[in-house]
Parts: C-alpha cells; sequence; structure tokens
C-alpha cells in the first residue's frame, strides 16, 4: 500500500471514530440537541411562512394626498391667485399661479409651464399639456352659468386635429341648477352656493360640465371639459 493510501486511510478512520464517538448514547445531550433543532425548525418555518404571507398580500395602498396641506403649503409660496387644476385621474393635481390678467381674462401657468387661460372661471384655453383646447368662445353660456339660470346656449370649443389642423367644434348647450343650497369649503375658505351644470352635445361629443357658483357668480371649484385628450379638469381656486 502506498504512502499516500494510508495517510487517506488514517485519515477516514480518524473520522469513523470521531463519528463514532459522537454517536454515543447521552440523553441530556440529546434532549438539549432536540430541543435546539425544534426551535430552529419553529423559526426557519415561521420565516417561511412570513415570506409566503409578504409574497402574497397585495401591495400596500398609498395613502391619499393631504389637498389641504397642498393647499396651504402653496399659498405661503405664492402671494398672488392660485388655482389647483387636477386632470381626471391624476393622483396629485397641478399648482397653478396667475402670471397674466386683461379684464376678466387671467392666465395661471404651472412650474412646468403648463397653462390654462380662464375668463372669468370658465376654461377658454390650455397650453403645453398635450392636444390642448386652442380656444373657446363662451360668451353665450358664461351669462346662464353665472346668473345660475335654466336655458340654452352654443359654444364652441377649438382643437386640433389628428393632422395638425384646427377643428371647430360647435356644440348646443342646456344648462340648469343641478343642486341649490350648498356649502363648498377648501384651502381655509368657505363658499355657499348652486351647483350648476352644463351639458353640452355636438358633432358626436357628449360633454357635461359642473360649476360651484356663488350668488354673486363667482366659481371656486369646477370640473370642465378640455379636449378629446385632455377630458376633464377640475379647478379649485386657492387663492382669488
Amino acid at each position: 500500500m502506498s504512502a499516500n493510501k494510508r495517510i487517506r486511510l488514517g485519515m477516514a478512520a480518524l473520522c469513523i471514530s470521531a463519528v463514532l464517538a459522537g454517536c454515543s448514547h447521552d440523553s441530556a445531550r440529546d434532549g438539549a440537541s432536540e430541543d435546539i433543532f425544534s426551535v430552529m425548525s419553529g423559526d426557519m418555518k415561521a420565516r417561511i411562512a412570513a415570506r409566503r404571507a409578504a409574497r402574497a398580500a397585495p401591495a400596500a395602498t398609498p395613502a391619499a394626498p393631504d389637498l389641504e396641506a397642498l393647499a396651504r403649503e402653496s399659498l405661503k409660496l405664492n402671494p398672488g391667485p392660485v388655482i389647483f387644476a387636477t386632470r381626471d385621474g391624476a393622483p396629485l393635481p397641478a399648482l397653478m399661479g396667475m402670471i397674466g390678467e386683461n379684464g376678466k381674462m387671467r392666465t395661471y401657468a404651472s412650474p412646468k409651464q403648463e397653462s390654462l387661460i380662464l375668463r372669468a372661471d370658465l376654461i377658454v384655453a390650455s397650453r403645453g399639456l398635450g392636444e390642448d383646447m386652442i380656444s373657446a368662445d363662451v360668451g353665450e353660456v358664461s351669462p346662464l352659468i353665472h346668473g345660475r339660470k335654466t336655458g340654452t346656449a352654443a359654444r364652441v370649443i377649438r382643437i386640433f386635429d389628428g393632422q395638425g389642423v384646427e377643428r371647430p367644434i360647435p356644440l348646443s348647450c342646456a344648462i340648469a341648477p343641478a343642486r341649490q343650497g350648498e356649502t363648498y369649503s377648501f384651502a381655509g375658505s368657505t363658499w355657499h352656493g348652486t351647483v350648476m351644470a352644463e351639458h353640452c352635445t355636438g358633432q358626436g361629443f357628449d360633454i357635461t360640465n359642473s360649476y360651484f357658483v356663488t350668488a354673486s357668480g363667482e366659481i371656486p371649484t369646477s370640473r370642465q371639459w378640455l379636449s378629446p385628450k385632455l377630458s376633464y379638469f377640475t379647478i379649485q381656486t386657492l387663492r382669488p
């Protein structure tokens, strides 16, 4: 037998002896080992179960934004007239400050250079939002909305079509009070008024705008349609 084989066999014998010695019966040691392995096994099972539960559990729903808190911070940072503009389905509103005023026309812009142009609180144009409202004629519907009256009037909205050509959308609008004696509170202010509904149809479009109108004709909040792509925006006045 070669020297290398003898060394390997000798080492194997030592290992076997050590294993046999460790296998000699010791009830106390056996009990302790069983306890240790039992705890380890239970701990491992608990960890596996926790991992499986974590994988199976639905993702936590993010907390809804506190719009009142956002409004308060926005008012601190912006000394002039400020609005929130929230597109339907958007998680957060766009903060817009007034950057221009000409009579009843006001232009509000966000830090991203997205802008809305309002005529006495009615949206008449947008810029920088993508597939914007080019312009809108609201001269006929405005007196009915601001006066909280019932009637019909024409409205025209202009947009770009798929080829970049300006397309007018003539609409016939029915306007009437939807709810009276309402109260609306936001950003530390409270208004009392009537919710006015404006239902417009024409050229395959069916649009319903809504406005909270005070006795003096103010509109502190509204939901208005801009274009086929942009759909509806909710406008909230933080500071008029």
